[in-house]
């Protein structure tokens, strides 16, 4: 098991447990998982269903293979067929559902955040948070305004390396800092071979998604969607479906 999965695990169980220290420990968490791809977090809620006394009680997709796949993983490891969703906006309407875990495609982390918790839900959500400072002020202000609990999977900063490199310029060694530049040695996001080969070999079949284009674009431009050239609508569409 990698050190992310354990990371990222450890991240989830003390989002539970911090909410169980609100909610009392009595009282059962239901949860919904809001996109369903290639980031695994239901892998995480299901194996944390004891320990943080948790029940999966939705998941939400606009693919609907992912939708179905996850479905059926929670039902073959808790007994209980969860609620197969399309839009994440039915979700977050659902009074069975105390808390979601978002892992959507980067673009739409905000925008379900703040609907989120408006709608009295606690939220992990997967990194980055935002795409620009305007929405990510938003979301901090809607969170501190609703006072829900929230996370955000920025577990890198955990890492001994991480941490290490935090001790090393804060105990003044390398003098004082007035400019700092990052750079990953990639040609792609390491996150692209998660699926493997098979992944790329294997497109989807068409109309495998279900809902409006809009469930998988996202709070995308609209000149973008409304441009009437099939042959730009087309390519901006299937960039949109591919999953997280």
């Amino acid at each position: 098991m990698s050190d992310t999965h354990m990371i990222r695990r450890s991240f989830l169980g003390m989002s539970a447990v911090a909410w169980q220290a609100v909610q009392g420990a009595s009282d059962r968490i239901r949860v919904a998982n809001v996109g369903c791809g290639r980031r695994g977090l239901l892998r995480e809620l299901i194996q944390l269903k004891d320990e943080a006394n948790l029940e999966v009680v939705a998941v939400c997709d606009t693919w609907r293979q992912k939708r179905e796949k996850a479905a059926a993983d929670v039902k073959e490891h808790t007994g209980k067929e969860p609620a197969q969703i399309v839009r994440y906006q039915d979700v977050l309407a659902r009074k069975d559902v105390d808390a979601v875990i978002i892992g959507t495609p980067d673009h739409t982390h905000c925008t379900m955040l703040i609907a989120a918790v408006e709608a009295g839900k606690d939220v992990y959500v997967e990194k980055p948070l935002a795409m620009t400072m305007k929405e990510l002020n938003r979301a901090f202000d809607a969170v501190k305004r609703t006072g829900r609990i929230v996370q955000i999977g920025t577990q890198m900063r955990s890492y001994p390396r991480s941490t290490g490199a935090k001790k090393m310029v804060a105990s003044g060694v390398l003098g004082n800092i007035i400019k700092v530049e990052q750079t990953r040695n990639g040609y792609s996001p390491y996150w692209m071979s998660y699926g493997g080969e098979a992944f790329w070999a294997s497109p989807p079949p068409s109309r495998t998604w279900t809902g409006r284009p809009s469930c998988w674009t996202g709070p995308v431009a609209r000149s973008t969607r409304s441009n009437t050239r099939a042959g730009t609508a087309t390519a901006s569409f299937r960039a949109a479906r591919t999953p997280t």
